[in-house]
């Protein structure tokens, strides 16, 4: 998610990051529907963050892994995205930390590696990176919250071979 835009006289509190998903499933040759989240925009001053898009293969049943929430111009953080769903590894999205003082809230560390972006002191929150970083809250003084990063998606695949076995021995 996005870090809030802070008001006139309070920091904005920082975006949280994206939840990661991990599937390990045979799926049969064809064409997969997949969405990959879109990371949440930038705050104006005095504007709450937004939360970060969705990403999933399949369907949001299958395979998903859900964008942080926004922080709020009022110093409140975004949560980190908790809502993941995979067959074998879910991890929650890191929250983003409150604005207190001057000093916008840090964004939360998105569950791939994506790290937060620095809330602002004096100035706006920072970018997210990718994957799935919370923006920084801004600091006081009407700063902009850091845009949230982009979600991911890998996968990985093997080609398999149809191996016959006949008299003259293995063949694919």
């Amino acid at each position: 998610g996005s870090g809030g835009g802070s008001k006139k006289n309070a920091a904005a509190g920082g975006g949280g990051g994206g939840s990661y998903s991990k599937s390990i499933s045979g799926f049969s040759p064809g064409t997969y529907a997949i969405q990959i989240g879109q990371g949440a925009p930038s705050a104006g001053g005095n504007t709450d963050g937004t939360a970060g898009g969705n990403t999933w293969f399949i369907n949001a049943s299958t395979v998903f892994a859900d964008g942080g929430g926004g922080g709020l111009a009022v110093g409140t953080p975004g949560a980190g995205g908790n809502s993941p769903i995979g067959d074998d590894t879910t991890i929650s999205g890191g929250n983003g930390v409150a604005g207190a003082g001057s000093q916008g809230g840090d964004g939360g560390d998105g569950a791939n590696g994506g790290a937060g972006g620095a809330g602002g002191n004096a100035t706006s929150g920072s970018n997210g990176s990718a994957p799935g970083g919370g923006g920084g809250g801004g600091a006081d003084r009407n700063a902009t919250g850091g845009a949230g990063a982009n979600g991911q998606m890998i996968i990985t695949y093997t080609l398999s071979a149809t191996c016959n076995l006949t008299d003259a021995g293995l063949a694919n």
